[in-house]
């Protein structure tokens, strides 16, 4: 089953206080097993994803005022959700992406800083939609982000 955002400017108050500014968000996923899965779970995608989930990522954007930062590939969540997968992962416009991710905290902004300053120099290019982006892989084990032998970060199981 596809899944589409196709996303108004979003902008929100973060839980720590910070004020996230504004972006559009865009994505297009495919969700293994989604219309029977669904239907099983009374058309909630909420309680499938908390069972645990296979999604083919073709694009995931975050558009910012002069910048983008782009994923796809495949991405699983496992029941408790925890993430993991192989993604490839491209900016343009990175001294743009990288003042918006101020706003995220400080954590958030080095990990975005580094993959700007990292996917901006890669010699592989990939299609996020209408945008050509320079991508490196980005591998997510169980929540952790590495690029190559660099670990980027964790990422917090989602609250499903």
């Amino acid at each position: 089953m596809a899944l589409r955002i196709d996303g108004e400017t979003i902008a929100a108050i973060l839980p720590f206080g910070a004020r996230l500014l504004p972006f559009n968000l865009r994505g297009e996923a495919v969700l293994e097993d989604g219309a029977a899965r669904l239907a099983a779970a009374n058309y909630r995608l909420t309680d499938v994803l908390r069972m645990g989930a296979t999604l083919d990522v073709v694009q995931l954007r975050i558009e910012v005022d002069g910048g983008q930062i782009g994923f796809k590939g495949p991405l699983t969540i496992a029941p408790g959700g925890m993430l993991s997968g192989r993604v490839q992962i491209g900016t343009i416009g990175q001294n743009a992406l990288i003042n918006w991710a101020q706003s995220l905290g400080p954590e958030a902004a080095q990990i975005i800083t580094l993959i700007a300053r990292g996917s901006s120099s890669a010699a592989k290019k990939a299609q996020f939609g209408p945008e050509t982006m320079p991508v490196m892989t980005m591998v997510i084990d169980r929540g952790v982000m590495r690029i190559g032998f660099i670990t980027l970060g964790r990422i917090p199981p989602l609250q499903l």
